[in-house]
């Protein structure tokens, strides 16, 4: 590509010993930036080692600019010398790193001032239910109805390098979304839940290459989308809670997912936590059905509508037969203080009614 004569003096002059003269040339070349950008595109390769480091400067500057067309073909020049063993190519590289920690830095800024939420999953207080437990160290991306950000603001997301977890709410979350999420493809963990997707929404999820998990909660996916669904790089999990997906779809993306976790239910939650292993309970979530119906802690669940339970996934298949609204009958065992001998205990049966709620998170 030609330099222009007037670029060219101005490049050249970047490398000159004078600072006076270099400044003046940066300047004059920051006036024109479409232009500077295709001029240094045309010579960065040829240039000398000083004019080659002014010029990396120059782009990084140019790589923030508030105009998308500017700031994006500076960062396609770094990218493409940054390959290169050279000055100007570890130059180059160096100054990537650098934009991208700025640009992550203003985006989360930028995002948190809108209402986003940034912590881990148990900080933030929202589970990712096919795992019991994430690292201390992930960082999550949760975006909920409290989000008054426009698209522009949205676009922000693209540059959230050190986001693992990313948790989208509520029917305002669109296709913008997800195209600024393709651009993270080191995202692990998704979520969704109350979300209008389409097959375009749930192919960007195509470009992640470490997703782990993949939990869709109360979203409009039916059938239709087994295909996209299938297609996605999922190498632990998929929940499927609420969806409009039959059990025979379920059965045929378990064929198509090999050796990935899947659960499908139709949405219905009673509101308590126990071990994996037994269905004692240690935990009731406050304004759940379980503790409206009276379920307490140290209870221990035997059956379901009749159906016996033994562990976590009994119950957890169970209540997958029910949908949000559902009334349900839990049969439990309860250890109450005898009121007959002292210092004793007895065990007693109940049979409680509870109307299942949704996933409140």
């Amino acid at each position: 590509m030609a330099v222009q004569p007037s670029m060219d003096a101005e490049i050249r002059a970047l490398g000159d010993s004078s600072y006076r003269v270099r400044q003046m040339a940066r300047w004059r070349l920051e006036q024109s930036p479409l232009e500077t950008l295709a001029a240094i595109e045309g010579c960065l390769a040829d240039v000398d080692y000083n004019t080659g480091g002014q010029l990396i400067d120059l782009l990084s500057a140019l790589a923030t600019h508030s105009e998308e067309a500017i700031s994006g073909h500076a960062r396609a020049i770094l990218r493409t010398h940054a390959n290169r063993v050279s000055s100007v190519g570890r130059k180059a590289d160096a100054a990537l790193r650098a934009i991208a920690d700025l640009q992550e830095a203003q985006a989360i800024e930028i995002l948190t001032h809108h209402g986003a939420h940034f912590g881990s999953p148990n900080r933030l207080g929202f589970s990712l239910n096919a795992r019991l437990s994430l690292e201390s160290g992930e960082l999550s991306l949760w975006i909920d109805q409290s989000f008054s950000g426009d698209d522009d603001v949205v676009a922000w997301i693209q540059f959230l390098k050190s986001i693992d977890t990313v948790f989208f709410e509520g029917p305002e979350i669109n296709s913008n979304h997800f195209r600024a999420l393709e651009k993270l493809p080191g995202i692990k963990n998704v979520k969704l839940k109350h979300v209008s997707v389409t097959a375009d929404d749930l192919n960007a999820l195509s470009s992640f290459q470490s997703l782990e998990l993949l939990e869709l909660c109360y979203v409009d996916v039916d059938d239709s989308f087994l295909d996209q669904i299938a297609k996605l790089p999922i190498s632990q999990s998929l929940r499927l809670s609420g969806t409009g997906i039959s059990s025979e779809g379920a059965e045929r993306l378990a064929g198509q997912l090999d050796g990935i976790e899947i659960y499908c239910g139709k949405g219905g939650f009673l509101g308590i936590q126990t071990h994996p292993k037994d269905t004692l309970v240690n935990d009731v979530i406050d304004g759940s059905g379980a503790k409206l119906a009276g379920i307490e802690i140290d209870d221990e669940l035997t059956h379901v509508d009749g159906v016996p339970i033994k562990n976590m996934a009994d119950l957890r298949t169970e209540l997958g037969k029910h949908p949000a609204g559902d009334r349900i009958v839990i049969t439990l065992k309860r250890t109450l203080p005898s009121t007959e001998v002292p210092n004793t205990q007895n065990v007693v049966e109940l049979k409680l009614e509870v109307t299942l709620g949704e996933d409140p998170k």
